[in-house]
Protein backbone atom coordinates (compact mmCIF):
# COMPACT_ATOMS: atom_id res chain seq x y z
CA UNK A 1 0.00 0.00 0.00
CA UNK A 2 2.89 2.34 0.66
CA UNK A 3 4.00 2.07 -2.97
CA UNK A 4 0.62 3.26 -4.28
CA UNK A 5 0.29 6.23 -1.95
CA UNK A 6 3.66 7.94 -2.04
CA UNK A 7 2.35 11.09 -0.40
CA UNK A 8 -0.56 12.01 1.82
CA UNK A 9 -2.35 14.10 -0.89
CA UNK A 10 -2.80 11.12 -3.20
CA UNK A 11 -4.18 9.02 -0.34
CA UNK A 12 -6.76 11.68 0.59
CA UNK A 13 -7.75 12.12 -3.08
CA UNK A 14 -8.22 8.35 -3.40
CA UNK A 15 -10.45 8.18 -0.30
CA UNK A 16 -12.57 11.13 -1.44
CA UNK A 17 -13.03 9.57 -4.90
CA UNK A 18 -14.18 6.30 -3.29
CA UNK A 19 -16.71 8.15 -1.14
CA UNK A 20 -18.04 10.05 -4.16
CA UNK A 21 -18.35 6.84 -6.19
CA UNK A 22 -20.25 5.21 -3.35
CA UNK A 23 -22.64 8.19 -3.15
CA UNK A 24 -23.19 8.08 -6.92
CA UNK A 25 -24.00 4.36 -6.80
CA UNK A 26 -26.47 4.88 -3.94
CA UNK A 27 -28.26 7.74 -5.71
CA UNK A 28 -28.48 5.70 -8.92
CA UNK A 29 -30.05 2.81 -7.04
CA UNK A 30 -32.44 5.13 -5.19
CA UNK A 31 -33.60 6.78 -8.42
CA UNK A 32 -34.07 3.45 -10.21
CA UNK A 33 -35.77 1.63 -7.31
CA UNK A 34 -39.34 1.48 -8.78
CA UNK A 35 -37.97 0.25 -12.09
CA UNK A 36 -35.72 -2.31 -10.38
CA UNK A 37 -38.49 -3.67 -8.18
CA UNK A 38 -40.75 -4.22 -11.19
CA UNK A 39 -37.91 -5.87 -13.09
CA UNK A 40 -37.16 -8.20 -10.17
CA UNK A 41 -40.85 -9.11 -9.89
CA UNK A 42 -40.92 -9.99 -13.57
CA UNK A 43 -37.73 -12.05 -13.39
CA UNK A 44 -38.66 -14.01 -10.28
CA UNK A 45 -42.33 -14.58 -11.04
CA UNK A 46 -43.85 -11.96 -8.76
CA UNK A 47 -46.79 -9.66 -9.42
CA UNK A 48 -46.50 -8.02 -12.83
CA UNK A 49 -47.83 -4.54 -13.41
CA UNK A 50 -47.83 -2.14 -16.33
CA UNK A 51 -49.03 1.45 -16.25
CA UNK A 52 -52.21 1.87 -18.32
CA UNK A 53 -53.09 5.47 -17.40
CA UNK A 54 -50.43 8.05 -16.72
CA UNK A 55 -52.47 10.60 -14.80
CA UNK A 56 -50.99 11.09 -11.35
CA UNK A 57 -54.34 11.21 -9.54
CA UNK A 58 -55.64 7.89 -10.80
CA UNK A 59 -52.66 5.83 -11.79
CA UNK A 60 -54.15 2.57 -13.05
CA UNK A 61 -52.06 -0.59 -13.29
CA UNK A 62 -52.56 -3.69 -15.37
CA UNK A 63 -52.42 -6.77 -13.20
CA UNK A 64 -51.73 -10.18 -14.65
CA UNK A 65 -54.26 -13.01 -14.44
CA UNK A 66 -51.46 -15.36 -13.44
CA UNK A 67 -49.58 -15.19 -10.16
CA UNK A 68 -46.51 -17.31 -10.81
CA UNK A 69 -44.04 -17.56 -13.63
CA UNK A 70 -44.68 -21.30 -14.04
CA UNK A 71 -48.43 -20.81 -14.55
CA UNK A 72 -47.79 -17.96 -16.99
CA UNK A 73 -45.41 -20.12 -19.04
CA UNK A 74 -47.83 -23.06 -19.03
CA UNK A 75 -50.67 -20.85 -20.29
CA UNK A 76 -48.36 -19.28 -22.91
CA UNK A 77 -47.46 -22.78 -24.16
CA UNK A 78 -51.15 -23.70 -24.43
CA UNK A 79 -51.80 -20.53 -26.43
CA UNK A 80 -48.81 -21.25 -28.69
CA UNK A 81 -50.08 -24.77 -29.37
CA UNK A 82 -53.50 -23.35 -30.28
CA UNK A 83 -51.94 -20.80 -32.65
CA UNK A 84 -49.79 -23.48 -34.30
CA UNK A 85 -52.83 -25.73 -34.66
CA UNK A 86 -54.70 -22.98 -36.49
CA UNK A 87 -51.78 -22.12 -38.76
CA UNK A 88 -50.52 -25.54 -39.86
CA UNK A 89 -51.45 -26.57 -43.39
CA UNK A 90 -51.51 -30.25 -44.31
CA UNK A 91 -50.99 -31.29 -47.91
CA UNK A 92 -53.20 -33.97 -49.37
CA UNK A 93 -51.13 -36.37 -51.46
CA UNK A 94 -53.60 -37.12 -54.27
CA UNK A 95 -52.25 -39.57 -56.82
CA UNK A 96 -48.94 -40.06 -54.98
CA UNK A 97 -47.51 -36.80 -56.33
CA UNK A 98 -45.29 -36.31 -53.32
CA UNK A 99 -42.36 -36.70 -53.09
CA UNK A 100 -41.59 -35.24 -56.49
CA UNK A 101 -39.31 -37.64 -58.32
CA UNK A 102 -36.40 -36.43 -60.40
CA UNK A 103 -36.05 -33.06 -58.66
CA UNK A 104 -33.16 -32.30 -56.39
CA UNK A 105 -34.20 -28.84 -55.20
CA UNK A 106 -37.56 -27.21 -54.63
CA UNK A 107 -37.97 -23.48 -54.06
CA UNK A 108 -40.81 -22.37 -51.82
CA UNK A 109 -41.77 -18.71 -52.02
CA UNK A 110 -43.78 -16.83 -49.43
CA UNK A 111 -45.07 -13.29 -49.05
CA UNK A 112 -41.61 -12.05 -48.03
CA UNK A 113 -40.30 -12.84 -51.50
CA UNK A 114 -42.59 -10.11 -52.90
CA UNK A 115 -42.83 -7.67 -49.97
CA UNK A 116 -39.23 -7.52 -48.83
CA UNK A 117 -38.54 -6.42 -45.27
CA UNK A 118 -35.22 -4.59 -45.15
CA UNK A 119 -35.21 -3.96 -41.39
CA UNK A 120 -35.35 -6.07 -38.30
CA UNK A 121 -38.58 -7.41 -36.97
CA UNK A 122 -38.05 -6.90 -33.27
Amino acid sequence: MKLIFKNRGIKIEFIISLILKFIMILTTIAVQMPFLSQTMNTLFGGERRAIVSSSEESCMYYESDYYTKAITLAEANKLNEEIVGEGVVLLKNDGDVLPIKGLRNVSAFGKSSINLVYGGSG
